[in-house]
């Protein structure tokens, strides 16, 4: 058990680090600002509150998924939103303003913002059901993946848009989070049902020892 959490610790963390792109939008904001030049500096930081209104919700509906659906199909759900969300900014049309500013709301705000959500607390709160000696550290290492997402990342993705242009970044990043997010989907399992039912029996047992 403990080799396999670990590796879902680490598989997680990976994740969460391409999910924390979508705190990135700093980088984004510069070459958009130069192929639209009428999008405001206040248009564009609409996107980001969105993206970040979303990601609150998007936690909250994966907490009711939660109750329905495994970690495989939550994390499934939000490489779907998250590659829909990030290739339909990839087709913005720099003849049309408005409209493309409407899609980035749309796309990056609400569908990436919301599969973003749904992401983070498929693995938080997996991997930490893992980890009952060890929540702080789990929880901590992944939260530090997902804040550093943009950091780490950040110069990767900066020298594509130099390299290839903002449009056909996006398109690459929706591929990659996509297979990034379907690989965690297979890998991390949740802890199974009995390994808690034993661990309940092991306290009833503990407590009569006492008496």
């Amino acid at each position: 058990m403990n080799n396999k959490r670990w590796l879902y610790l680490g598989v997680a963390t990976i994740s969460t680090l391409f999910l924390g792109l979508i705190y990135a939008w700093s980088l984004f904001r510069a070459p958009f600002s130069e192929v639209f030049k009428t999008w405001t500096v206040a248009q564009m930081s609409m996107t980001f509150t969105i993206s970040m209104i979303m990601f609150c919700l998007g936690g909250l509906i994966g907490g009711q998924l939660g109750k329905k659906f495994g970690v495989k199909v939550r994390l499934l759900i939000s490489a779907v939103l998250l590659l829909i969300g990030f290739f339909m900014v990839s087709t913005l049309n720099p003849a049309d303003a408005s409209g493309s500013l409407m899609k980035l709301y749309i796309f990056y705000g609400i569908f990436g913002g919301g599969g973003v959500g749904i992401g983070y607390n498929a693995v938080i709160t997996t991997i930490t059901r893992w980890f009952p000696d060890k929540v702080g550290l789990a929880s901590g290492i992944m939260l530090m993946g997902f804040g550093l997402g943009g950091l780490v990342l950040g110069s990767v993705v900066t020298k594509f848009i130099a390299k290839i242009g903002i449009f056909p970044t996006f398109k690459l990043l929706a591929i990659t989070i996509f297979v990034v997010m379907v690989v965690a989907a297979i890998i991390i399992k949740s802890p199974e049902a009995p390994a808690a039912g034993t661990s309940k029996a092991a306290v009833v047992d503990d407590k009569t020892h006492h008496y």
